[in-house]
């Protein structure tokens, strides 16, 4: 793997230098290839792991460092090789998207992964927190969210990673920078691979509308927000959340959610909001004598 820790990595900065060092990462798959074909070893057998006894092992280990060959199964060989052709489609996408004049989506990418304050650039040859930062990046880096979502799926997959925390954590940042059209599309490509859970979609737009809620600029946006939601008591927290109290209110009442209008009826009252709390009240009452 020198070709890639060496040769590839080493004293990059942006996707661009990778993208010029992508040879290396051709390079190490192709050995690696060769090291699974029979017919480039000639008349030379292709060292093997040991079986289980351990004494076996134990020698051979000795000797494989004696010698200098690092011995992998075929397995083992096979996940290197996997790894390098994502991290290959990797470099390529967000080249493209680096290399893109028209999209804003690359730079803020870039800045997120600035702000990790990680000491190298996110790949595939990392620990899954690395990983992590690299689909947030993929999802992050493109205008076109539909192939950003199906490369992030299959690192997902592949490295066993948390989806719902990479999700909600990639929504908060898209809210921050005002990209919900992109929100809406990765709600939809949720959905349509099976993965659009209420409380997982629920999750995903609460942590949206966190970002936004104190800020009065935003305030449709909020709104377009909590329709968004699948729940009615994460509506209406949301709505509490965002001072839209009166919402808050019709769809409690509807609802017959004694425990929320109380709720709305204390809130109203903290934010001076004294229609909606006479209102809340009346209603309290009117439930009580019935």
């Amino acid at each position: 793997m020198t070709c890639i820790t060496c040769f590839y990595q080493r004293g990059a900065e942006s996707y661009i230098d990778l993208a010029e060092r992508i040879s290396f990462l051709y390079k190490a798959h192709n050995h690696l290839q060769s090291y699974m074909d029979p017919s480039q070893w000639g008349s030379v057998s292709r060292p093997l792991p040991q079986g289980p006894k351990s004494g076996q092992r134990e020698r051979s280990n000795e000797s494989n460092t004696d010698s200098g060959v690092l011995i992998q199964t075929e397995e083992q060989v096979g996940k290197h090789l996997k790894t390098i052709s994502i991290q290959i489609e990797v470099t390529k996408f967000l080249h493209h998207c680096l290399k893109n004049t028209d999209s804003n989506a690359a730079a803020i990418a870039t800045k997120y992964i600035a702000n990790s304050k990680s000491s190298t650039l996110p790949t595939m040859f990392g620990t899954n927190k690395t990983r992590t930062d690299l689909v947030n990046m993929i999802l992050l880096s493109g205008n076109d969210i539909p192939p950003a979502f199906e490369l992030g799926l299959r690192i997902i997959k592949e490295c066993n990673l948390g989806g719902q925390v990479i999700y909600t954590h990639t929504a908060r940042e898209m809210a921050k920078h005002q990209r919900y059209d992109h929100i809406r599309q990765l709600l939809d490509c949720l959905v349509k691979v099976g993965m659009g859970e209420d409380d997982m979609i629920d999750e995903m737009i609460g942590a949206c509308i966190l970002v936004v809620a104190d800020n009065p600029n935003e305030a449709k946006e909020a709104e377009n927000l909590i329709k968004l939601l699948r729940k009615d008591s994460h509506k209406i927290n949301a709505y509490i959340l965002c001072g839209k109290l009166r919402s808050a209110y019709l769809m409690a009442v509807k609802a017959e959610r004694v425990e929320d209008v109380q709720r709305i009826a204390g809130a109203a009252q903290r934010m001076g909001q004294t229609a909606v709390k006479n209102i809340c009240n009346k209603w309290l009452e009117q439930k009580k004598n019935t």
